[in-house]
């Protein structure tokens, strides 16, 4: 009977050790196909739902996964991390053990941006511009050329998306009264509207929230694939 109990223990301890290889080896696999689609610098942090693992890779069907991209470039912003949830994740059992991994269909993503306020402030042009957060708005801090010195004026902005864009709306100057015309001018150098582009997996853009770190962009698409290049 202990004989038993103690083969039966090891049975157990091998298939432990097995799953948590396959594992492994699928994590690394997507993260280094995952940099190569994406161009990145950096290998991606990969985690792969769903105990135990070796099940889902016989039936080639996962329950998906979470990625976390950094310093991503896009049309007019960089993203400082973007994190991915992967959901519903086709990967067949022969593609994974040769590593031959070609066209994996998933059913659904969603992401989030994360675009600090300096990359957010260098991606609008205006030299010397300053963002801060301010409850569910923007500060923006701008030196204005007034009567032959530089004044810095501050702006308070709403922030939104708009066709794959952070939108970013100046609506009123404050703590200093400047000439109408003056006013205009600032509020007008500071609308901006910045793109994103083509986001990995077809994501696309449906929110955006002010937070400490930076602007927070939430996306996300639908029956979707991850392909090799």
């Amino acid at each position: 009977m202990r004989r038993w109990l103690i083969g039966v223990l090891l049975l157990v301890g091998l298939l432990v050790i097995a799953d948590r290889a396959a594992l492994a080896a699928a994590k690394s696999q997507l993260a280094a196909q995952v940099q190569r689609e994406e161009n990145l610098a950096e290998r991606p942090a990969v985690d792969l739902r769903g105990v135990p693992f070796l099940t889902q890779a016989v039936r080639g069907r996962y329950d998906g996964g979470r990625l976390e991209l950094r310093d991503l470039r896009t049309e007019k912003l960089r993203v400082n991390t973007l994190v991915i949830d992967l959901r519903e994740v086709a990967l067949p059992l022969s593609d994974l053990v040769s590593g031959n991994i070609g066209a994996v269909p998933v059913g659904s993503v969603s992401g989030v941006a994360l675009v600090t306020y300096v990359d957010l402030a260098a991606a609008t042009g205006v030299p010397g511009l300053r963002i801060t957060p301010k409850g569910d708005r923007l500060e923006l801090t701008f030196p204005v050329e007034q009567f032959g010195a530089g004044a810095p004026v501050t702006a308070s902005a709403r922030i939104g998306v708009a066709e794959q864009a952070v939108r970013m709306t100046a609506v009123q100057v404050q703590g200093v009264q400047l000439p109408e015309s003056v006013t205009t001018a600032v509020l007008d150098r500071l609308q901006a509207s910045l793109g994103f582009g083509v986001l990995p997996y077809d994501l696309r853009v449906t929110d955006v929230r002010v937070a400490d770190a930076g602007v927070e962009v939430s996306a996300n698409a639908r029956d979707t694939v991850l392909r090799k290049p």
